[in-house]
């Protein structure tokens, strides 16, 4: 079994959260805010990329290019993509639970799901009232690098991030600032705070 997990910079975020009100920030906003913690991933916010290993451009018959690492973004779809992004905790035996070290860094305030069954349900039923969020749910998949080819998307990630297990809330909303947020009701019965110091040492 797994459950999900946020992570959170501060105690406010994390009673707000509680409270139902989900923050989703844009791709464009995770790519570079990223980049300052040492988990910059350029792909994030791409619609579609291709490896190098494979991708190579000939005029003639003679080889011009090998690209590496490309990576193609509509206009507009980092920013307009919102997310919010939560970790899904292994169970290793009845109420024990697995976390990674190196999520330490995304944020000393953690708060559990308990129930992720009632969690998913309140969002679809957020999203019948406001279908023009063209909300979706689920889990990153993550892939080779030498395997990136075609559509990319919010829920594709390199394996190099597959310690993160990484779960996600994606909306479609375009709005001047990097975020938008839901409000799915109270979940404080549905969530539990969890000790950063305790799971990860001071």
């Amino acid at each position: 079994m797994e459950v999900l997990c946020k992570f959170f910079s501060k105690e406010k975020y994390l009673n707000e959260f509680r409270q139902g009100k989900i923050y989703l920030k844009s791709l464009e906003w995770y790519r570079n805010s990223e980049a300052k913690d040492g988990q910059k991933d350029v792909f994030e916010g791409s619609e579609y990329a291709a490896s190098g290993k494979n991708v190579e451009i000939y005029i003639d018959g003679m080889l011009i290019e090998q690209v590496v690492n490309a990576r193609a973004e509509r206009n507009g779809y980092s920013k307009d993509t919102k997310a919010s992004c939560f970790f899904l905790a292994k169970e290793t035996k009845k109420n024990t639970f697995q976390f990674n070290p190196a999520m330490k860094s995304f944020g000393k305030h953690i708060v559990m799901v308990t129930d992720n069954a009632k969690f998913e349900r309140m969002l679809y039923e957020y999203s019948l009232k406001h279908p023009e969020l063209q909300m979706i749910c689920g889990r990153c998949k993550y892939v080779p690098e030498d395997e990136l080819h075609g559509k990319y998307g919010p829920f594709t990630k390199r394996d190099s991030y597959k310690e993160q297990n990484e779960w996600r809330i994606c909306v479609t909303k375009h709005t001047d600032a990097d975020f938008t947020y839901i409000d799915i009701g109270d979940i404080s019965d549905i969530t539990i705070i969890l000790d950063a110091e305790k799971l990860f040492g001071a």
